[in-house]
């Protein structure tokens, strides 16, 4: 297990037989790079970690784009986000800093994925994630205790940002046959963050 959290099997020679950080899941961390034809799947819930219907593909044009899938069937959908780096980018790369970039064929930081500063790495642990409703977030957690504050420090990871910033916008639901919520619901962003909550219309009740 390495530093920055890959895990990485070794033959005898101690050359890399199999790393996580090649084989990435919904999660990816500081110093990772995902490089053209790589996705990240999102889990079903919470706490279902089974495939889910939204995916995050860096795909062989360059373009990083975030689709909704049919289930069970898991063909796409229309994409519901996209970088508009289409055939100059060559990686996606997540900095030790907490930065995440689309990355041109120089190495040059061309599209800044996530726009709010994620605070020092000196003071965070940071990772961005797909998570079950179609949002991919950056988040952080204090690496060590906060005095400044009292001496507190957070027990969770906390939202540093999302894309896209509304998943209820009506372009979403439009393309996505309802989005997150599903078809015939109604979608509720939460004030000040990412998250979304689903409700039905007066007079029907929920079917999952």
């Amino acid at each position: 297990m390495l530093d920055n959290g890959n895990l990485v099997i070794l033959d005898e020679q101690y050359n890399p037989m199999w790393e996580s950080f090649k084989e990435p899941t919904d999660t990816i961390f500081p110093g990772q790079t995902l490089y053209r034809n790589t996705t990240l799947r999102s889990r079903q819930s919470d706490t279902n970690y089974s495939k889910g219907r939204f995916q995050l593909a860096f795909q062989s044009d360059g373009n990083l784009v975030l689709y909704s899938l049919s289930m069970p069937s898991e063909i796409l959908r229309k994409a519901y986000f996209s970088s508009w780096t289409v055939n100059l980018a060559t990686q996606l790369n997540f900095t030790e800093a907490g930065y995440m970039y689309v990355q041109n064929a120089i190495l040059t930081n061309w599209f800044n994925v996530f726009k709010k500063n994620p605070g020092s790495n000196e003071t965070f642990y940071h990772m961005a994630r797909i998570d079950h409703d179609g949002v991919f977030r950056l988040y952080k957690h204090l690496g060590k205790e906060d005095t400044t504050s009292g001496g507190s420090s957070p027990t969770s990871w906390t939202e540093v940002n999302g894309i896209p910033d509304n998943i209820c916008d009506a372009f979403v639901n439009y393309a996505n046959g309802g989005g997150f919520c599903g078809p015939n619901s109604i979608c509720t962003k939460e004030s000040g963050y990412s998250h979304a909550s689903c409700s039905c219309p007066v007079g029907f009740s929920a079917l999952d």
